[in-house]
């Protein structure tokens, strides 16, 4: 169901320990706040083209700025500069170890960030890598924007396991059984990958869906680029 509308091409979302939800306006260069109780405020801005949002486990909240090559760091409200350098910066995710991963879009590759905003290269020779996420036994899932899904096993050996999207979308999402899901953009739904590589679509008919993530009773939320609507699916 349509859960919160009026955003400017949502795309990251994410939740802090508070039950305060986060989305990145993608148009709009900032980032929306809603409270448990549905009020919606302005969290931060001046930026340019936020997309990926992460939280440690301070509730510093981290932005992708896709145009502007940066991460930048909020503690309320207020924004620095965490990471420079970057080549597009789109999806993001905080590792079980605290440590902040980026899908680097034009170069084609997944980067890791320290706490020190230093930059080392996980994996390479991608596809057009828009969203990157992390399940319990540390592998990484990619969503191409060019191609399909990769895997990155924890060595940084990249492999291709699903070819059938359109386009896949930066919205990458695992749940707790490890189950994967991403968003393709190109045809307007989210699909499960199986075993054996083949996706299945769960949720049809968004209108150019780009941001997912699941919340902590298990639903899961997809950002509509097209109507700058969030969707919750039980």
């Amino acid at each position: 169901m349509a859960l919160y509308s009026g955003f400017s091409s949502p795309v990251g979302m994410v939740y802090d320990n508070e039950g305060n939800l986060y989305v990145a306006n993608w148009s709009g260069g900032n980032v929306t706040k809603i409270t448990p109780k549905g009020e919606k405020s302005t969290y931060v801005d001046g930026m340019g083209s936020p997309a990926g949002l992460a939280l440690d486990s301070q509730n510093n909240l981290y932005v992708a700025d896709y145009s502007q090559d940066v991460i930048y760091k909020v503690n309320n409200g207020q924004k620095s500069l965490f990471a420079r350098g970057l080549h597009t910066p789109t999806g993001l995710t905080m590792t079980k170890e605290g440590e902040l991963l980026v899908a680097n879009r034009s170069s084609d590759e997944i980067v890791k960030v320290s706490s020190k905003g230093e930059i080392t290269t996980v994996a390479n020779g991608l596809q057009t890598p828009v969203g990157v996420v992390q399940d319990s036994k540390g592998n990484l899932y990619v969503s191409n924007y060019s191609g399909g899904i990769s895997f990155i096993s924890a060595d940084g050996k990249a492999k291709t396991v699903s070819e059938t999207f359109s386009t896949p979308g930066v919205g990458i999402a695992v749940n707790s059984k490890d189950e994967v899901f991403v968003v393709d953009y190109g045809d307007g739904s989210v699909k499960q990958i199986g075993n054996d590589g083949q996706a299945v679509n769960i949720i049809e008919n968004v209108s150019s869906p780009v941001g997912l993530m699941f919340d902590k009773e298990g639903a899961l939320y997809v950002a509509a680029w097209g109507g700058g609507t969030i969707y919750r699916f039980a």
